[in-house]
C-alpha cells in the first residue's frame, strides 16, 4: 500500500501550471504513465480517490481499468455523485475533442454504503439509484454499523478490528456484507482478465 500525503495536494497546482508551461503536456495521463514501471507486478491496483473532480482524480481515473463508486443512499450524495459524472463527462468530452483522447472502462459498478434499513427516505433513494444506474448497482450493500464507524476513526476497517466490545451479531454483518463485496468485485475483475484473455 502507498499512502498519500500532504505533499501529494501539491499536484494540484503543480499540473496546471506545468500545462501552462509545456505545449504537449497531458496533465491527466502523470499517473498512467508512472504505473507503467510497476503494472506487471501486481494482479490489481486499487487507487482510492476524494469524491471531487480534481487533477489527481483526473489521473486516477483516466489511469484506471474500472471504477467503483460508493454511495450512500441519501439525496445529497445521490445529487453529488450526478454532479460528478455531469462534470467527467464534459472533461472527457473535450479531451476527445481538443486532444483526440479517449477513454473506456471494463466497468463501472455503484457500491451502496451506509445503508441505514430503518430509514424510509433511504429506501427511496436507493430506488432512485438503482434506477439511474441500472445493471451497474452491486447487489451487496455496505449497512450503516457502528463497526464501520469505529474502525474508520481509527483508520482501519472492519478487517483490522481485534475484538469488537459491541454487539457480535452488529460485528457479524458488517464483516458479512465486506466480504460480499470483495466476492461480487473479485468476479467482476477476473470476467474482465477472462474477456480479455479470449480477445
Amino acid at each position: 500500500m502507498v499512502c498519500a500525503a500532504p505533499l501529494l495536494f501539491a499536484a494540484e497546482f503543480g499540473l496546471p501550471a506545468r500545462q501552462m508551461r509545456e505545449d504537449g503536456f497531458e496533465f491527466w495521463n502523470v499517473l498512467n504513465v508512472a504505473l507503467d514501471d510497476v503494472r506487471d507486478r501486481y494482479d490489481v491496483i486499487i487507487i482510492d480517490t476524494p469524491p471531487a473532480l480534481s487533477y489527481v482524480t483526473i489521473n486516477a481515473l483516466m489511469a484506471s481499468d474500472g471504477i467503483l463508486m460508493p454511495l450512500p443512499p441519501n439525496a445529497l450524495d445521490a445529487a453529488s455523485a450526478a454532479q460528478f459524472w455531469r462534470l467527467f463527462s464534459d472533461l472527457t468530452g473535450q479531451l476527445v475533442v481538443q486532444r483526440s483522447v479517449s477513454k473506456d472502462f471494463d466497468f463501472v459498478r455503484v457500491l451502496l454504503t451506509r445503508v441505514d434499513t430503518q430509514d424510509s427516505t433511504s429506501s427511496v433513494v436507493k430506488d432512485w439509484i438503482n434506477k439511474t444506474y441500472e445493471g451497474k448497482v452491486l447487489s451487496a450493500e455496505i449497512p450503516k454499523t457502528t463497526v464501520a464507524s469505529s474502525s474508520s476513526a481509527e483508520f482501519g476497517t472492519v478487517y483490522d478490528v481485534g475484538k469488537y466490545e459491541g454487539s457480535q451479531r452488529t460485528y457479524k454483518r458488517a464483516l458479512d456484507a465486506y466480504d460480499r463485496v470483495t466476492e461480487q468485485l473479485e468476479e467482476i475483475i477476473r470476467a474482465t482478465w477472462r474477456r480479455h484473455l479470449a480477445a
